[in-house]
């Protein structure tokens, strides 16, 4: 990788001083590298980044207990790369001592003193980026694959198609629809088995060159229809096979897809001589019925449920046992539907093999909770014909009819549709569809992130703080920060506050995670000089700030302009009162305030004399239609209400520096923005204040 094309880079370097940070970051950019450097004092601070950033690279100040910090960093990721830095404070090491920093766990030492050494530390680095990056995309790839190879797998497992792999030309992996096609009790009985002993005699031959092509690899797929044994007799089976690598084998493996080929049946003339014949079912005036019944149900805004139930892989049970004893079966089934449903529950047989039900049902939740001990009962019963043992699973569609202004055709149209999908593409399935249906999944996952915060909260290292930089465009040359608090979720993902924020609001955890933050902030301004810190207050605490209060005495603020609380513009204007008390006594504790989205409405310069802000932050509408005369007249007219106030002016949200000119021009005094530095999970050794 040349200098010319390297990505953007984040590397941690822990050093007494902030200075040996920047050095190395001053030095890597000046050979055009776009390289971030993120300073740490010592454990402590390195773990935080660690846990909260992806660093591809960690150099470690052999003076600063490098056994601890590479130890640190095999613990929490195990590939990356540590190079022992030695500096002006730190001794160079001989003999035993450069041992010792190898054995830690180093893989290279470098310096900055000369050019020759300033050399060495970019080809070190390069190499271990070079190396990082191409670890990272393997690790990525295999995740990918085993991903990949376990939803594989689920599907083979719960499709309804019959499917077997292949080793050798012996099974090693068959689902259950295989098993049940070819008369075993389940698919492990299957597994080992010859494909030759499980095929007719006479097709062997082909069967056998086919599987020997394929296996050598001369062909990629190929079809067949041969006669298969199973416990009803053979059967003529379809099968197309495929061949595939199989993780570094010799072998390849065959995938093979089982259905039964179409063919005549046989009728008993004798029987069908000897049968009462009945008349055929009036599936016209079965679904007459089960219409009007749906609609009945909807004018009364009853509590009933559509469930649309489908026997999965039916035309394979035909085919297996024949048509009158698949039809002994699907009446068997449809009699345990019937004793297995709620006693008030209505059955309209639309085919052999599917059945529309009118279900009383509370809720979303509880149709579907009838719908999924349905499927298991049926999974769990074992189907007995006059000659046959087999076992049954079913799809279900779940249509809550409550609060529905959908029309019944659509209903039982979106219903069917969805079951048939079910039993064709998954089986043994249940899915919720409808406007109720939809709202109880959303009201469902809403209580599930709510439970996810909570647990969050309580767990290290899931919350934690991003950090974006309010450049004063005038003479402060402090280091301010606008602080943004994230999460990750249970799977990982980070989360920006936009995405849990407004569940944690109506779950009433607020309180709590302004709590965290602003202690975590406290730490933070604890470490460092020279920094100030600016976080968010919501409602919840705003009404009820005693906690907040006591958390701010006990932190003892050294001097005003440390931490800073920003306030909605709208909040304030409906807890004006509480809102004023809280100003007083934050002034008492050294803690500033910042009227956010300041501009929204229009009796926002009315607040500016009652609550006496210490900085105002415009609403971000300012920076993006800063062009249009009418926008600009009004942030104009904004600025010199506040400066009149003793208020200094933040602008958010610039994402074009070209307005920087303009925005000095009409007196703001701090920007903000992705355009100067979007919001990172720590601060640069670049930007971060010199620590006392």
């Amino acid at each position: 990788m040349s200098d010319a094309t390297m990505p953007n880079l984040l590397m941690l370097v822990v050093s007494r001083e902030q200075a040996v940070a920047t050095r190395v970051e001053a030095h890597l950019r000046n050979l055009g590298w776009q390289v971030r450097a993120a300073w740490a004092q010592d454990r402590e601070d390195a773990e935080e980044i660690l846990l909260n950033a992806e660093p591809e690279l960690v150099l470690c100040d052999i003076g600063r207990d490098l056994d601890t910090i590479a130890d640190l960093a095999r613990q929490l990721s195990p590939e990356l790369p540590v190079l022992a830095l030695e500096t002006e404070d730190s001794a160079a090491p001989h003999g035993e001592q450069l041992k010792r920093i190898f054995e830690q766990g180093a893989v290279d030492l470098v310096r900055l003193e000369s050019e020759a050494d300033r050399a060495h530390l970019a080809a070190a680095c390069r190499r271990e980026f070079d190396a990082s990056r191409t670890g990272w995309a393997l690790r990525q790839a295999k995740m990918r694959l085993a991903e990949y190879e376990a939803r594989q797998r689920t599907l083979v497992a719960e499709t309804s198609r019959a499917m077997l792999t292949l080793s050798e030309g012996i099974v090693i992996e068959a689902n259950p629809a295989a098993a049940e096609l070819l008369g075993f009790d389940d698919s492990e009985g299957l597994v080992a088995q010859p494909l030759l002993d499980l095929i007719h005699a006479d097709d062997r031959s082909h069967v056998r060159e086919l599987v020997t092509q394929l296996t050598r690899g001369r062909i990629a797929e190929a079809e067949f229809t041969a006669a298969f044994h199973s416990g009803a007799g053979d059967i003529a089976l379809h099968v197309r096979m495929a061949s595939r690598d199989s993780s570094g084998e010799e072998e390849m493996l065959l995938d093979a897809v089982l259905r039964p080929e179409a063919a005549p049946k046989k009728d008993n003339a004798a029987a069908a001589s000897q049968a009462d014949l009945k008349p055929a079912q009036n599936f016209a005036d079965i679904r007459r019925g089960l219409a009007a019944a749906v609609d009945a149900a909807l004018s009364q805004q009853s509590t009933l449920g559509v469930l649309y139930i489908c026997i999965d892989g039916f035309a394979a049970h035909e085919q297996r046992l024949g048509i009158v004893n698949a039809g002994e079966l699907s009446d068997t089934w449809d009699a345990l539907l019937a004793n297995t449903l709620p006693a008030q529950s209505q059955l309209f047989r639309m085919r052999p093999d599917e059945v529309c039900a009118l279900v009383p049902a509370k809720d979303a939740d509880a149709l579907e909770e009838i719908a999924r001990d349905l499927c298991q009962q049926i999974a769990r019963q074992s189907f007995r014909t006059d000659q046959y043992d087999c076992h049954l699973t079913n799809s279900v569609a779940c249509y809550p009819l409550a609060q529905s202004s959908a029309r019944v055709i659509d209903i039982l149209r979106d219903s069917s549709l969805e079951a048939r999908r079910l039993a064709d593409e998954q089986g043994n399935a249940v899915s919720s569809i409808g406007d109720a249906a939809r709202a109880a999944a959303e009201e469902r996952q809403s209580r599930e992130a709510a439970e996810d915060i909570k647990r969050a909260l309580s767990e290290k290292n899931r919350f934690f703080l991003a950090y974006q930089a309010v450049t004063c465009l005038g003479e402060d040359n402090r280091q301010i920060y606008d602080v943004f608090v994230r999460m990750r979720d249970s799977s990982g993902t980070e989360l920006h506050a936009r995405d849990f924020l407004p569940t944690a609001e109506r779950f009433g955890l607020m309180p709590t995670i302004d709590e965290w933050v602003i202690r975590r902030a406290l730490h933070t301004l604890s470490k460092r000089q020279g920094l100030c810190l600016m976080v968010r207050l919501s409602e919840a605490t705003l009404i009820e700030p005693s906690s907040l209060i006591q958390l701010l005495e006990a932190a003892q603020l050294a001097h005003p302009g440390l931490l800073s609380l920003q306030i909605r513009e709208t909040v304030l204007q409906t807890q004006i009162r509480k809102a004023a008390a809280l100003r007083e006594k934050l002034r008492s504790l050294k803690v500033d305030l910042v009227l956010d989205y300041f501009g929204d409405s229009k009796s926002a310069v009315s607040l500016l004399e009652q609550m006496q802000p210490d900085y105002v932050k415009v609403s971000p509408t300012f920076a993006n239609q800063i062009g249009e005369q009418a926008v600009h007249d009004r942030l104009a007219s904004l600025i010199k209400a506040s400066h009149t106030q003793g208020a200094k002016v933040i602008i958010p949200f610039v994402e074009n520096t070209r307005i920087m000119g303009q925005l000095w021009q009409m007196g703001i005094d701090y920007v903000q923005g992705n355009a100067l530095q979007q919001a990172e999970t720590v601060m640069l050794a670049s930007e971060a204040p010199a620590r006392g």
